[in-house]
């Protein structure tokens, strides 16, 4: 079950958003709820919030990144959601072995998928203003808790061990058959220059930036706690696995899309080129696509996830197989387009 999705979350929210002094408010919960349980806050007067219950995943002190980030994102010109601080004067809440956070609420809708160029080229375009935004952040101020995020070795070969001792699981027949494709696709990414390490994002699917409804375009990227160094490639890798599928990340009709690519990667440009990097984009993207498909696999096996879709599937490991699958299907449609280049 969604670990995050509890009945009891709107009494939950009510208590912590006493110690911001916030009370008798409206309270929504908004999104899909897969890792961090996010609530809109409408009070009387009409102010606005967003509060969060954060995944565990995340160290608290995330949350004090995220606050010197936003601060010095918005010195730049940069929108960004701020976050507000607790009656103590704390970037977040410890309530009951739970972590919550409180930001100011930014105007704008979500998509999980983009499906029209002006989406892409509009996100590509907001990627570069947070890119150039953050070039003289002070690194001393990230923490590296994700070192291996993109060892693509090393998630084969957790892939690997996991089926090795996964072989009783009820789904080990369609995830080894599905190994192997995996494995071809990972043979198939050409060498790359991963580029030099920027202050990146970290995550920057579709679904984690703001557009605005009026005049659908981009306004702002979310869920920062994910920003860190990381190559450059990579970072535009893994926004263009999920700007290019014009299908939800479970879909079997996942594939990916060149005409949104380009319509991002001019978007990009327009702001910040990636100098030196334009054969490197396309690998970088393959190789997300194979991390997570290998992730996905993985997750089957261990019936883990940080939640998932219990509407349309029976269980986490089958919501993490529809996952895998998309993302091998979308990684094979890739693969036409660099060899044809």
């Amino acid at each position: 079950m969604d670990r995050q999705n509890n009945k009891h979350w709107g009494e939950e929210a009510a208590r912590v958003l006493e110690s911001y002094g916030i009370s008798g408010a409206r309270l929504s919960k908004i999104g899909d709820g897969l890792i961090n349980l996010t609530v809109e806050v409408l009070e009387e007067t009409g102010n606005c919030f967003i509060l969060q219950k954060v995944s565990g995943i995340f160290n608290p002190s995330v949350n004090d990144k995220i606050a010197e980030v936003t601060a010095h994102l918005r010195e730049n010109g940069v929108s960004c959601p701020k976050i507000i601080p607790t009656k103590n004067h704390k970037n977040y809440l410890e309530r009951d072995g739970d972590i919550w956070r409180l930001y100011e609420y930014i105007p704008g809708c979500s998509k999980t998928v983009f499906t029209s160029p002006g989406d892409a080229y509009s996100a590509g375009k907001a990627l570069a203003q947070f890119h150039e935004g953050l070039k003289n952040f002070d690194v001393r101020l990230l923490a590296n808790e994700r070192p291996h995020i993109h060892d693509l070795r090393l998630h084969l070969n957790e892939l690997e061990k996991t089926l090795s001792l996964g072989t009783s699981h009820r789904l080990y027949p369609q995830c080894f058959t599905l190994s192997k494709r995996i494995k071809l696709l990972a043979s198939r990414i050409p060498d790359f220059d991963p580029g030099s390490s920027i202050i990146a994002h970290g995550d920057p699917k579709a679904s984690n930036l703001l557009f605005s409804v009026e005049l659908n375009s981009a306004v702002c990227f979310i869920d920062l706690d994910t920003v860190g160094l990381m190559p450059h490639a990579l970072e535009l890798g893994d926004a263009m696995r999920s700007w290019c599928n014009p299908f939800p990340e479970d879909s079997s009709s996942s594939l990916f899309s060149l005409e949104l690519y380009e319509a991002a990667l001019d978007g990009y440009n327009l702001v910040r080129p990636p100098t030196g990097l334009d054969e490197s984009i396309l690998p970088a993207t393959l190789q997300i696509y194979v991390e997570l498909a290998s992730r996905f696999l993985s997750d089957v096996i261990h019936e883990s996830y940080f939640g998932w879709d219990d509407t349309n599937y029976e269980s986490a490991a089958s919501h993490n197989l529809a996952r895998a699958r998309a993302q091998v299907l979308a990684a094979e449609s890739l693969v036409i387009h660099i060899s044809k280049n």
